[in-house]
């Protein structure tokens, strides 16, 4: 059976009002979690998500944060669904002019039928 003694005594570097203890102890490095194209993941290929490059991105404003566009679709046992989507994207990010990609992103949000058909 362990006591308390048995255990080392840990090594604190944070002053007891939460500051740090000189300038020799390292910053906290914050760890920023990766995000994946739920499109490539549902095909068996790894990507990050491009969020603000990819087409189906839907920018953030002042209260809510950008999200994709997919990311609320059940593609499960729908890999039609998923190439098409992938044809989409791909059609989207080639578009020549801005005219092209407005009409494809209303053509998809109608088909999607989320009420965004006409860019609101």
């Amino acid at each position: 059976m362990s006591t308390l003694r048995d255990f080392p005594k840990a090594a604190f570097s944070v002053g007891a009002d939460g500051r740090a203890c000189g300038r020799s102890h390292p910053r906290l490095v914050q760890t920023v979690e990766k995000k994946f194209c739920k499109l490539q993941s549902a095909v068996g290929r790894v990507e990050e998500c491009s969020e603000g490059a990819c087409p189906f991105w839907e920018p953030g404003g002042a209260v809510l944060p950008g999200r994709c566009a997919v990311e609320r679709l059940d593609l499960v046992g729908r890999p039609d669904v998923v190439r098409w989507l992938l044809r989409i994207r791909k059609r989207l990010e080639h578009a020549a002019t801005t005219d092209e990609q407005e009409e494809a992103r209303r053509l998809f949000y109608r088909l999607l039928e989320t009420g965004d058909a006409d860019g609101g």
